[in-house]
């Protein structure tokens, strides 16, 4: 019987069904006119979720309603959550920049990810982000001086080369070193300090007969 109707209006049918679709297509419009503020997210670690009143967000530029003293929460497993209040105004940019601490190793996380590092450069704005900053890229800055070559005075004798091993499979760090050479760690030590750098900042790897 419904079937039959069907086919008796199929005018009628068309009609509706063509407003229906007509109506969901306005008021998609009208909802993608009212999402009229515009949110820029760059957090560190990059697995990090930003949420804005519930809704769940990533790295990333997205149009939201405006809205009020929202809250902003940012998380990640492994690290210290951040949460806050902001504004999104409609019509603007609001840029949502910020890093987390790793509950485990603190900022010293940021030595071991190059591309989560390369984020914190860009949103760092306190002073304990931008501290280890310029500490970090202090210690980074070894790799202008290497291969390092040191030829015994003062170490005891023999030669000293230390290499780039920051490609080495067993290197976690965004810097390791490599010592071509059997001699032991008060020599390297001495060789770093004299270039004004820390043994004990970098992953140190020995050359050995059998390999490294």
């Amino acid at each position: 019987m419904v079937k039959d109707y069907l086919l008796a209006h199929k005018k009628l049918v068309a009609w509706v069904a063509i407003s229906v679709i007509v109506i969901i297509v306005v008021i998609l419009v009208i909802l993608d006119i009212l999402r009229s503020t515009t949110v820029s997210i760059l957090v560190t670690p990059r697995e990090a979720t930003v949420s804005i009143n519930g809704d769940n967000y990533t790295n990333g530029t997205y149009r939201i309603f405006p809205t009020e003293r929202a809250t902003v929460t940012i998380k990640a497993p492994g690290f210290e959550e951040k949460s806050f209040e902001l504004d999104f105004p409609a019509n603007t940019t609001v840029a949502i920049q910020d890093y987390l601490v790793n509950l485990e190793e603190g900022m010293s996380y940021y030595e071991s990810d190059a591309e989560d590092y390369a984020i914190l450069k860009l949103v760092a704005k306190d002073e304990t982000a931008l501290d280890f900053i310029a500490d970090f890229e202090q210690k980074l800055s070894i790799k202008d001086y290497l291969p390092l070559v040191h030829y015994g005075e003062g170490i005891g004798g023999g030669a000293i080369e230390i290499t780039d091993a920051s490609d080495a499979e067993n290197c976690n760090r965004i810097v390791c070193l490599q010592v071509s050479s059997n001699i032991g760690e008060d020599a390297v030590k001495q060789v770093l300090r004299d270039k004004g750098f820390n043994y004990d900042d970098y992953l140190v790897f020995y050359q050995t007969y059998n390999g490294v």
